[in-house]
């Protein structure tokens, strides 16, 4: 299984190490799995997952998921934030929001 060849290379790497090279290697490899050897080790990926890898899933060689680690919770109201931050200066110029739904309704 190519799966188990990758996680013996991958596991030359030290984790812990607090050379910086060696984390900026680990952190900028990334795995590709088949969608087979996905489902089959699930458990095993999301665990490489929740160490900072991230994992990229192939459907007959062409990329169709990747995993990446959660990160940080995004506060809700940060969003709302966010969202007002974006909208700011956007305007429809001379088109009004009425015309755009017309527009999009199908008679």
């Amino acid at each position: 299984m190519r799966l188990q060849t990758r996680v013996k290379e991958e596991a030359s790497i030290n984790l812990h190490s607090n050379r910086l090279v060696d984390r900026l290697a680990y952190m900028a490899h990334e795995t590709t799995v088949g969608v087979f050897d996905a489902k089959t080790h699930l458990n095993g990926l999301l665990k490489r997952v929740s160490r900072g890898e991230t994992i990229r899933i192939t459907r007959r060689g062409v990329p169709i998921a990747k995993l990446v680690p959660a990160g940080e919770k995004e506060q809700p109201d940060q969003v709302v934030r966010e969202i007002r931050q974006l909208r700011k200066g956007t305007t429809l110029g001379k088109t009004t929001i009425r015309e755009l739904i017309n527009e999009g309704r199908h008679y």
